[in-house]
């Protein structure tokens, strides 16, 4: 709806007035077909002519919708970016801070300052669902299951602890909603 209020300004003079219509209307569809037809309904253009009309407010919205995302995901990738460059200067500086008699290496692998983002619980819970939907009747063990997933999603071993602890924190979760079905060491997705 906000694309559509902004667009207004920006419109090509015959699309303008069509836009001003439809951005004071409400429950404006956000998919082509429905568009369409809302758009036909809305501001009476029938006919052959009347189509062209909606086809063309479609095609300039889909292009304004488009530049919005790029720019959204332009923003995203600057924001992930400085954080990335933020962890990397902060990792550096706890690096430096550590003593640097030969146990340097052994000191970073074990706080896990060499791993600058690990796993979320989303995206374990998506890459549960992803390598159970895999495996043959939708079930593992528990311990090839952290295995898949360590490997599904390019963990490293020093991620291995986190993974664990966030793999049975999502199981436990996701059971009792009934996504999972855990009995024993086995995993199951349930399909509905």
């Amino acid at each position: 709806m906000n694309l559509i209020v902004s667009s207004v300004e920006t419109a090509p003079g015959p699309l303008k007035h069509h836009l001003q219509v439809i951005s004071g209307l409400d429950n404006v569809p956000r998919k082509e077909k429905q568009f369409r037809n809302f758009a036909s309904n809305s501001l009476n253009l029938k006919g052959k002519q009347g189509e062209a009309s909606v086809g063309e407010i479609w095609k300039y919205l889909k292009g304004l919708r488009e530049e919005q995302q790029k720019a959204k995901q332009q923003k995203d990738e600057a924001i992930a970016a400085a954080k990335l460059k933020n962890a990397e200067a902060t990792s550096t500086k706890e690096l430096d801070e550590l003593p640097n008699d030969g146990r340097h290496v052994d000191a970073v692998s074990a706080c896990g300052l060499n791993d600058i983002s690990p796993p979320n619980p989303k995206i374990v819970k998506k890459a549960i669902k992803k390598v159970l939907k895999k495996a043959s009747g939708h079930k593992l063990s528990l311990k090839r299951l952290r295995k898949e997933i360590q490997l599904h999603l390019g963990a490293s071993k020093s991620d291995k602890k986190r993974l664990k602890v966030l793999v049975q924190q999502t199981l436990e979760s996701s059971t009792a909603k009934g996504i999972f079905l855990v009995s024993g060491d086995n995993v199951q997705l349930q399909v509905d």
